[in-house]
């Protein structure tokens, strides 16, 4: 498995988009709208030391053009009050092999600038942030070719009160470029690196 991409909540996506375009220097761009969920997102490539890893960053915030939707938006969106490095999801070829400590497949898509998006996740059964949720693109084409680049992702750090057994958690599931260390509570921590300065993110 490689990392897949960061999500960053926010319920201020345009000022959280200029502030990071204006740390780094590159813009994200719009992604497409999540009907139903009252959500949509904005996408920027993230490079990391491997230079055939396919990763990004997922902005995602409330989508003004949908009405209320039924259920609480994800991430806690409606109760934020700055943006929030809410989770992490990791790639997978077969997501049918994962066994039972993550959920049934759940097909999902999107109408992108670049044409329709359609993929698969699985999620953690009994985890928290730290532990990814699971993505197969299936035959669409990696978000990461169409959005921006000039950012790379420049340390992934996870904080969390059970360290070591959070470290076997993700071994098991594969090698990622991810520090893991003591806290008090699960926090995940980015920082991103573009031309004009770095970018941090952190779970609020």
């Amino acid at each position: 498995m490689r990392v897949d991409h960061l999500v960053l909540a926010t319920s201020d996506p345009q000022g959280t988009i200029a502030d990071l375009a204006g740390a780094t220097g590159v813009t994200p761009v719009p992604g497409g709208a999540h009907p139903g969920m009252g959500t949509r997102n904005w996408l920027v490539a993230l490079a990391t030391e491997d230079p055939q890893d396919q990763t990004y960053l997922e902005i995602i915030g409330p989508d003004p053009e949908q009405p209320e939707p039924a259920s609480p938006r994800p991430f806690g969106l409606d109760d934020l009050d700055g943006p929030s490095l809410a989770w992490w999801c990791a790639r997978a070829d077969d997501l049918a092999a994962l066994g039972d400590e993550f959920t049934d497949l759940m097909p999902m898509e999107r109408q992108a600038p670049e044409g329709l998006l359609q993929w698969e996740l699985a999620f953690p059964v009994d985890s928290d942030s730290a532990t990814p949720f699971v993505i197969d693109w299936l035959d669409s084409v990696h978000p990461s070719t169409h959005t921006p680049t000039g950012l790379a992702l420049r340390g992934f750090t996870i904080e969390h009160p059970e360290a070591a057994r959070c470290r076997q958690t993700l071994g098991a599931l594969g090698e990622f470029p991810i520090d893991v260390v003591d806290g008090g509570r699960v926090v995940l921590r980015a920082t991103l690196v573009g031309p004009a300065g770095e970018y941090h993110l952190r779970t609020l």
